[in-house]
């Protein structure tokens, strides 16, 4: 999204010597009937329109860094707009409020209009702990993320839900790309490396120590009752993105390599966090498809869980002659996404003006604010709220799929945000899969069996 991260096809891009500027699309007055607002989102997944969050203990979090961030100004024109029952009282923002017109506040108004949108009635921190600059480029976005763990770590009472739209790819991505260009050119590991360290959020963490980790922080978030919910990346099976842009031998041979393997993105492959991937509604919600650019893969280092074993491995040998070629990813370790949500034609108000946006860092709030209505009531019946939720939503889609999720069955990962697309990809199929993961939401379900603590 908006330069900032794993998302970009919010904007129209123009590449400049590997960064990337983008303008905000006008919302076209006429398509207002047909855009995925929150309450059409709310309706389509059966969210009950009088459905709100009331529990004083319940505290939704997004968090970014950099200029991340919003208008309150914004928020109350899109409320409005889209006549949304909430109010910007039950909004605040971190330690830093973000920078208008920058890269990240665009994520950050996205991210807290979908989040507060869905999740109706629910106290929201638009979370930004720390704004400088070098966190929205490279390696200082790893540090910045292990700094907000590690304060999160400290802190006698933490958020129920944190959503994160932001990310890249993950190091062992960057390390065997930079491995195999190595290996198979004149190119050495070290050029390879300077030169994708030196793109705009492609590598941001400086080792798999550093992720690994992130991982460990991310359990023990996940036993302290915090749901981490994180957005699957624009750029299918293969790109953070999109491809890499220009002439040289290198970028021929970095977009060669990205389109022979897998390569995941990071939050999005830790076992402990909601994956979320993408998808559209071409022939209407009860129907929805895979987004083409909707991230998707196989961590490179994190084992697979055992909560999704079964339907992982279903998956891969009913659809062995599809898939990419066995070498190509890692079938051993966490596969994701574990769900879908709209990526396209989502409407915004930014710096006053309107427009449509789009991709996954839509699809991670849009997911977070439903699984907050539900940890809602959980709290409301005096329960615990639902923390790491992977496993019991996993059993769920194994036993109670058809009232959990619209089944997403076309689609392919096999292209990147911006429509370029590599000859193999991970194919969406009946039930669960790895371009959609088990498809999308259904209230019902959702409240029926992770609202309860009840047998599944």
């Amino acid at each position: 999204i908006a330069a900032n991260g794993i998302d970009r096809d919010i904007f129209v891009p123009q590449h400049h010597a590997g960064k990337y500027k983008h303008t905000i699309t006008p919302l076209d007055p006429l398509s207002t009937k047909t855009v995925a607002d929150p309450n059409t989102q709310r309706a389509a997944y059966g969210i009950p329109a009088s459905q709100r969050g009331s529990n004083p203990k319940n505290l939704q979090v997004t968090w970014g860094t950099g200029t991340y961030g919003y208008l309150p100004s914004d928020l109350t024109s899109f409320y409005n707009q889209f006549s949304i029952d909430e109010s910007v009282n039950l909004v605040s923002a971190g330690p830093f409020p973000g920078t208008p017109g920058g890269d990240n506040f665009v994520e950050g108004t996205l991210d807290i209009s979908y989040i507060t949108g869905i999740g109706q009635g629910i106290h929201s921190i638009c979370d930004n702990t720390n704004d400088t600059s070098s966190t929205e480029t490279s390696t200082g976005f790893g540090y910045a993320l292990m700094g907000y763990l590690s304060e999160l770590a400290a802190a006698k009472t933490v958020p129920t839900l944190i959503s994160m739209s932001l990310g890249s790819l993950s190091w062992d991505s960057c390390n065997i790309l930079c491995e195999k260009v190595a290996a198979d050119s004149h190119y050495s590991y070290n050029e390879c490396s300077k030169y994708l360290y030196g793109l705009r959020q492609v590598c941001m963490y400086d080792s798999g120590a550093q992720m690994s980790r992130a991982n460990t922080e991310f359990m023990k978030l996940g036993l302290r009752g915090t749901t981490i919910v994180a957005a699957a990346g624009d750029g299918g099976s293969h790109f953070s993105f999109e491809k890499y842009h220009g002439f040289s031998e290198l970028v021929r041979k970095l977009n060669e390599v990205s389109c022979k393997y897998n390569f995941p993105t990071f939050p999005a492959a830790s076992p402990y966090v909601l994956a979320v991937g993408g998808n559209t509604w071409p022939n209407g919600p009860s129907t929805p498809s895979h987004w083409s650019g909707g991230g998707s893969g196989f961590s490179w280092r994190f084992p697979m869980p055992d909560y999704q074993k079964s339907v992982v491995n279903a998956y891969l040998k009913a659809n062995a002659g599809s898939n990419p070629a066995p070498g190509a990813f890692n079938a051993s370790n966490r596969a994701y996404p574990d769900l879908s949500t709209m990526a396209v034609n989502i409407p915004l108000v930014y710096d006053g003006h309107s427009g449509t946006v789009g991709g996954t860092s839509a699809s991670a709030p849009e997911a977070a604010g439903m699984i907050s209505l539900i940890n809602d009531v959980r709290m409301n019946a005096g329960l615990k709220p639902l923390g790491w939720v992977n496993p019991r939503l996993y059993q769920m889609g194994e036993a109670h799929a058809s009232e959990s999720f619209y089944d997403i069955t076309d689609g392919n990962t096999n292209c990147g945000s911006s429509g370029y697309c590599c000859s193999s990809g991970f194919v969406a199929s009946t039930g669960y899969d790895l371009a959609s993961g088990f498809g999308s939401p259904r209230w019902a379900g959702f409240v029926k069996y992770l609202g309860s603590d009840s047998e599944l």
